[in-house]
């Protein structure tokens, strides 16, 4: 996908954004397409009607609402619009191509990791919910239907849903079992108090959940059969690659630890969580807390010798499984943190790392008194930007796009690793 970008071109100058502010009402989700060459925008012409810009060029059809603006991995637009009392789905650079479903309501827009299929939670007249994948609504609908959950492939949907109406003036009805999961619109036998963080295994063929069975116990339930011990807490499953085997943080006794299949394989922490699997599928990261103040990440059980007092975010393995880098907050301020390392800069503000294709670099956006870089193992841009969105890493890591606002405009940059 990314060999056929434009690498050679270093700058181009796509839409002046303050011509934007003043032919619109309101401008909202700005949003770049992955090559940097197009920028939308969902805007106000008029009191209370909206449509979509796009490099500055406007679509005639407009809209009582639109929101949940995205671009596919073919750098068309996709967006929810609301129009004669109905939502639909809307795809492509000129709005050419609809779903044929219409919903009383419409939000959750989800794509797949290839954004070949798109999901959506719905509602419909009725009051009854359900998720539509690639135009497909669910045949079976519930009460209601809080989030898209999405297999890697994109070929499967699931569910947190009610399966009990919520009966007037009755709070006993929060004590009982009232959800479940259910897989392509058909529920689990089981049900359960609470439920939250689904998860499709790799192949799609198994679904793993955190589940409350009581007013005080936890567990995990895969494929609706729960784990055959119970916990004090859990957070969001993870699959093990390649397997129906699950990986999840659970609160014992002792404290809190990664168990596989309810049984403890790490030591314990004060805390544990954010588990992720290297790409090579044989090490396991995770945020862990040594004490009240005390964060960091762990590898396979092992936390890094340094901790940060405010705060630690999801690692991120390289490409080649080697290195594992995180977003830290300590003495409120912000930065990156490598294999332990942090980098001696600190920021504002620090987005994900993002590491370079042969893992020999990471790129991040930062901000620092108000203005806003792109900053290449802790060497910070010559050049301030108004905005920024997450640099790219060319093919072979040689060279990085920067999608910016600059002066107003929004500009499309390609810089060489050295020039940062």
């Amino acid at each position: 996908m990314r060999e056929g970008w434009d690498w050679e071109t270093k700058n181009k100058v796509i839409a002046n954004i303050n011509e934007w502010k003043e032919k619109f009402i309101d401008i909202r989700e700005l949003t770049p397409s992955p090559d940097g060459e197009k920028i939308a925008g969902i805007v106000q012409p008029e009191t209370r009607k909206f449509t979509l810009c796009i490099n500055g060029e406007t679509w005639e059809e407009l809209f009582d609402r639109m929101y949940s603006l995205k671009f596919n991995l073919d750098n068309e637009p996709i967006c929810l619009g609301y129009a004669d009392y109905q939502w639909n789905l809307i795809i492509g650079e000129k709005g050419e191509t609809r779903w044929e479903n219409t919903f009383d309501m419409a939000w959750n827009l989800t794509l797949s990791p290839d954004t070949k299929s798109i999901a959506i939670n719905f509602r419909t007249p009725e009051m009854t919910q359900g998720v539509c994948l690639n135009d497909q609504p669910w045949e079976n609908l519930f009460v209601e239907v809080r989030d898209v959950i999405m297999s890697p492939d994109g070929q499967r949907t699931a569910s947190r849903v009610q399966i009990n109406p919520r009966r007037e003036l009755d709070i006993f009805w929060f004590y009982e079992k009232n959800y479940t999961i259910a897989v392509d619109g058909i529920p689990w036998d089981n049900s359960f108090m609470s439920i939250y963080g689904g998860v499709f295994s790799d192949d799609g063929n198994h679904v793993a959940v955190c589940v409350m069975t009581d007013l005080s116990k936890y567990t995990i339930a895969v494929d609706g059969k729960t784990w055959n011990k119970e916990f004090g807490g859990c957070w969001e499953p993870i699959f093990v690659p390649k397997s129906s085997d699950v990986i999840a943080p659970v609160q014992t006794q002792e404290g809190w630890t990664l168990a596989k299949n309810g049984d403890p394989i790490w030591p314990y922490f004060l805390q544990v969580w954010k588990q992720k699997f290297s790409p090579d599928g044989k090490k396991i990261a995770a945020v862990v807390a040594l004490a009240s103040g005390e964060w960091t990440v762990a590898i396979d059980g092992n936390p890094w010798k340094i901790t940060f007092n405010q705060m630690v975010l999801d690692p991120h393995f390289s490409p080649d499984s080697k290195k594992v880098a995180a977003v830290v907050k300590h003495n409120n301020k912000w930065t990156i943190a490598v294999d332990g390392y942090p980098w001696e800069t600190w920021f504002d503000n620090v987005w994900d790392p993002i590491f370079s294709p042969t893992g020999d670099k990471i790129a991040v956006r930062a901000e620092k008194d108000g203005k806003y870089f792109i900053v290449v193992d802790g060497k910070v841009s010559k050049e301030a930007y108004e905005w920024l969105w997450d640099p790219v890493f060319s093919p072979d890591g040689s060279k990085i796009l920067v999608r910016c606002i600059k002066d107003g405009k929004y500009c499309r940059k390609v810089f060489s690793v050295n020039e940062i």
